[in-house]
């Protein structure tokens, strides 16, 4: 009989691997015949990996905010700054929620939101940066632009596989 396993509220990466741990639980030897199933969603790059990467984007972004900057020539006006801001958040928030289960996002959120109010804290100690509340709002917005990034990413992922398993 066919069944189908939903596997919803899990991110990519776990989501590949559960597929995964699903077709070889339903074949108890790999040598007997049994049905086979076509591998899940290949990882394009390991876990580890993306979260290394990840956590480089981050210390990027805490070199860039805490370094001296030189003056640079506005393109849009005024908000070119408030711009980057929600474009870098938006990053780190995106990059790092399609790693982790969908639960543990508002936990993640709490965290890339809660750097960018650290990082404006510390601009505004040194003599050569200034803190603005209008950048954390910038970076808010960045971090909900990036789970909802992310919420598009794992939604087109596959969410089931059918298996064949007797009721």
């Amino acid at each position: 009989m066919r069944r189908t396993v939903g596997i919803r509220s899990v991110s990519l990466y776990h989501r590949n691997h559960a597929l995964a741990d699903t077709q070889h639980a339903s074949c108890s030897n790999p040598t007997e015949s049994g049905p086979v199933f076509p591998d899940p969603v290949p990882a394009l790059i390991s876990h580890r990996f993306h979260r290394g990467v990840g956590w480089c984007l981050v210390a990027v972004v805490v070199v860039l905010s805490l370094i001296p900057t030189p003056t640079v020539p506005p393109v849009t006006g005024t908000f070119d700054d408030k711009i980057a801001h929600c474009l870098v958040y938006a990053t780190i928030m995106g990059w790092f929620a399609v790693i982790t289960p969908r639960p543990s996002w508002w936990r993640l959120a709490g965290a890339v939101i809660a750097l960018g109010v650290a990082l404006e804290l510390c601009q505004g100690a040194l003599p050569y940066r200034t803190a603005s509340f209008a950048d954390v709002l910038a970076n808010t917005l960045g971090v909900l632009l990036g789970a909802g990034g992310a919420r598009l990413v794992v939604a087109r992922a596959p969410a089931t596989v059918a298996t064949d398993r007797p009721e």
